[in-house]
């Protein structure tokens, strides 16, 4: 995992490569933004039950920060069947 500080924000970098998030698991804190970056050839998304990303191009990212507690699942859209997915736990 990545771990960026951006004027006193802490950011969580999530890399998308091969078909996979990595890490595909992470652990944060309340308020901490988490950006996927895509590090792959070709685009991906970024699916949660309550917000989808746009496409994500190679050497583009999106990001988005998680104000409660609790287990937040994602998945890619169009690579869900090859299990590209991952969860953010917020403690």
């Amino acid at each position: 995992m990545t771990i960026v500080f951006t004027r006193a924000t802490l950011v969580i970098l999530i890399f998308m490569h091969k078909m996979s998030f990595i890490p595909k698991d992470v652990h944060i804190k309340q308020k901490v933004r988490v950006e996927w970056v895509n590090d792959d050839t070709i685009p991906h998304n970024v699916v949660f039950k309550d917000i989808k990303s746009p496409y994500i191009y190679p050497g583009h990212s999106w990001s988005r920060s998680f104000p409660a507690k609790g287990k937040y699942e994602y998945y890619c859209e169009p690579h869900r069947s090859m299990e590209m997915t991952g969860s953010i736990i917020v403690e």
